[in-house]
């Protein structure tokens, strides 16, 4: 199966702000999580976050170096929310209460 990729209007803003080379970093493996999204792959790692109170889907997360994604998989799309650098990246997460939209 092969998923489709979504990124929030908000966190486009954040995704370009990023520097070049964690950007490339992102932009290879949004390839590679078309077809593997819960999957690491060269660079980055993924891993399943503590979803925010009241949410009902997983929350997973996208490290590469200091820098960290979250998303979620929603039937066959893959919704990305928010980007950033950390520390207080993942305060932004638990900001958020409503579901994902494009």
């Amino acid at each position: 199966m092969v998923y489709a990729l979504t990124v929030r209007r908000e966190a486009r803003p954040e995704f370009l702000a990023l520097p070049p080379e964690v950007r490339e970093v992102y932009e290879a493996g949004f390839a590679r999580m078309r077809v593997q999204p819960l999957s690491s792959g060269p660079g980055y790692s993924v891993d399943q976050l503590k979803p925010p109170r009241g949410w009902k889907q997983e929350v997973w997360s996208v490290h590469v170096g200091n820098y960290r994604a979250w998303f979620v998989v929603d039937g066959q799309t893959v919704r990305f929310g928010a980007f950033g650098l950390r520390p207080g990246f993942y305060r932004k997460l638990s900001r958020l209460r409503s579901r994902l939209v494009d």
